[in-house]
């Protein structure tokens, strides 16, 4: 299992119907050419979870499946734990601006026309990491022991194209083809990141798009930035309400009920209709499950940030059951309710990620290289 640095700033996938189009002469957040170059280092632990509804997470990689009752096919079969030490190096790089139409404002569906930055970002990452991980295999000998692992993994380099643009929040358009998208269709549908607030004012708030990270703006403050001293947007960034950052609210948050219905006329026919388990689209892959901490923005550039982020991978999920056959008795999993003795669970990896970032570059974050419209 390697490490997998991502640039953690207020990045929650969001999907949003748009509606009609609009022409508008729009700028670019950025100038073409601006490159800038940070650095950064932390500690990623990522820990494997069940999460079974009514119950509390467990720290649990699997199901053993199978036994002589169904309390031992309930079993764990172990755990899997890792802690990954890394250094970071981010090169970001604007290669060109182009327009599109996008709702920036959550929850809208009209727009007009603005300005996108298309960035390279290349993340260069030196990262050690140890791994445990805890076996229960009921019936073999021995039953159960762990196993521990330590790795050096050197350095690996990767490379990403995105766009950034800024209307009433700064957003990143996670794909590049989704920039030159035929909006016409109602139905179209645009994903992008919500990054932060744009121009953000005393007393402004504002919410991840899942409401678990709370925003809010405290004011100016100097910073020091490669022996220079700028004057930075200071963000907080807040447990919203009772989030568990180890996930226990999952099954609320990302299992969307959808239903499976049968009418039958037919004298034998078999009316019913059951539940199903869907996933909502905006916990598919790594998600952003709760972030907090500081950032320091100057104008559209994030310079800095100290912050705990808790990412989530949904590895299963369904309605889960046991039944007895024979003399055994056998973990059973569906996305379809049918009896009431079935339970929803969420099979998941949780990675916590506390990192200080900082960009080592100060002469292209002077006002007029920075914004393209100034």
């Amino acid at each position: 299992m390697g490490h997998r640095f991502v640039l953690l700033i207020p990045a929650l996938a969001l999907t949003i119907s748009v509606g009609c189009k609009s022409d508008m002469n729009a700028a670019a957040p950025y100038k073409v050419g601006l490159t800038l170059t940070g650095s950064g280092s932390g500690t990623t632990t990522t820990t494997a979870y069940k999460l079974v509804e009514g119950s509390s997470p467990e720290k649990q990689k699997g199901t053993v499946g199978a036994g002589s009752n169904c309390s031992k096919a309930a079993e764990s079969s172990g755990t899997l734990e890792s802690i990954a030490d890394f250094d970071v190096t981010l090169d970001f790089q604007v290669i060109g601006n182009t327009v599109s139409s996008h709702p920036l404002v959550p929850g809208k569906d009209t727009f007009d026309s603005v300005g996108v930055s298309v960035v390279k970002e290349t993340a260069t990452e030196t990262w050690s990491q140890e791994t445990t991980e805890a076996f229960n295999v009921p019936g073999s000998s021995p039953s159960s022991w762990t196993e521990w692992q330590s790795t050096d993994f050197g350095t690996a380099t990767n490379a990403s194209y995105y766009g950034v643009a800024a209307d009433e929040y700064i957003v990143k358009m996670t794909s590049l083809g989704d920039l030159w998208t035929d909006l016409e269709d109602p139905a179209a549908q645009l994903a992008f990141e919500l990054w932060t607030r744009h121009n953000p004012s005393a007393g402004d708030i504002w919410a991840s798009t899942n409401g678990n990270s709370l925003y809010v703006y405290d004011g100016k403050e100097k910073f020091s930035l490669a022996g220079a001293t700028m004057n930075t947007d200071r963000v907080l960034v807040y447990n919203a309400g009772n989030v568990d950052p180890e996930g226990g609210d999952l099954i609320t948050q990302c299992i969307v009920t959808g239903s499976n219905q049968v009418d039958s006329t037919h004298p034998t026919g078999t009316d019913y209709a059951h539940a199903l388990a869907l996933l909502d689209p905006g916990c598919i892959g790594n998600f952003t499950h709760l972030q907090t901490g500081t950032q320091w923005w100057y104008g559209d550039v994030l310079v800095a940030y100290e912050t705990t982020t808790h990412t989530v991978t949904v590895d299963d999920f369904g309605f889960e059951y046991y039944e007895k056959t024979g003399d055994t008795c056998y973990r059973q999993t569906t996305v379809e309710s049918g009896e009431s003795s079935r339970k929803l669970f969420v099979q998941y990896t949780l990675e916590t990620t506390e990192l200080t970032y900082q960009l080592d570059t100060y002469e292209q974050l002077k006002a007029a290289e920075v914004f393209a419209n100034d």
